[in-house]
């Protein structure tokens, strides 16, 4: 059998994940500031933002565990945060379509998080998104 080579996927959009250790904050204050951090760093990056978010949780008790939501919806895509701050967890994801490379911006709000809440980066990772022959 003769196989016939497929030709190589392209990838249309990116998308940058990022895991911290010990982003220890008041979920109220942690999640003003990462709304902030989210907004201005994404706005500095060229990206367009048509909605913001911030959810403190829990919502209602027992719930959720104690943290924060944050989303910035992005004509690109979006722009995340997820915090149990009991736990001092933070996930952050960054994914963008076209021309636009999450890279600099999870970057960027990497150094942002390490040097404001002494957080440690565990995982940094980026994938192609819309992938297409």
């Amino acid at each position: 059998v003769v196989k016939t080579p497929r030709p190589a996927l392209h990838a249309h959009g990116a998308h940058a994940v990022m895991d911290f250790e010990d982003f220890v904050c008041d979920a109220a204050e942690g999640g003003a500031w990462m709304l902030n951090t989210l907004s201005s760093t994404v706005a500095a990056h060229g990206v367009h933002i048509v909605h913001e978010k911030l959810v403190e949780l829990p919502r209602v008790a027992g719930e959720s565990p104690p943290g924060f939501t944050t989303v910035c919806l992005l004509d690109e895509s979006h722009a995340t945060a997820h915090c149990y701050s009991d736990r001092g967890w933070l996930a952050i994801d960054i994914f963008t379509c076209g021309g636009c490379d999450p890279r600099p911006i999870a970057a960027d709000i990497r150094r942002q998080v390490e040097t404001r809440w002494g957080a440690r980066c565990v995982q940094f990772e980026v994938h192609g998104r819309f992938l297409h022959r």
